[in-house]
């Protein structure tokens, strides 16, 4: 499998002969403008940053969407479910 880091140099230069070929010019140009991946950074990896071990689950995600909200504005929700209209 090629990574990312594979497709530079290093040092934040893109090797473009590896992969110019494979995307239209509007997906190049995005490309271009940013830099390639450096070594110091460390190996290639996916990961979810809101975790600390960056692992992805579905029920964290839904702990993330809907517990936070419902932390947040609890009272604003419960009153607008108690309210009985005019």
């Amino acid at each position: 499998m090629e990574t990312v880091s594979s497709m530079s140099d290093g040092f934040g230069n893109w090797l473009w002969d590896k992969f110019e070929h494979l995307f239209p010019i509007p997906i190049i140009l995005r490309i271009a403008v940013n830099n390639g991946p450096l070594l110091i950074a460390g190996i290639d990896g996916v990961g979810w940053k809101i975790r600390n071990d960056l692992q992805f689950s579905i029920k964290f995600a839904y702990d993330v969407r809907f517990g936070a909200m419902m932390g947040v504005n609890e009272g604003l929700w419960r009153a607008i479910h108690k309210f009985r209209g005019l």
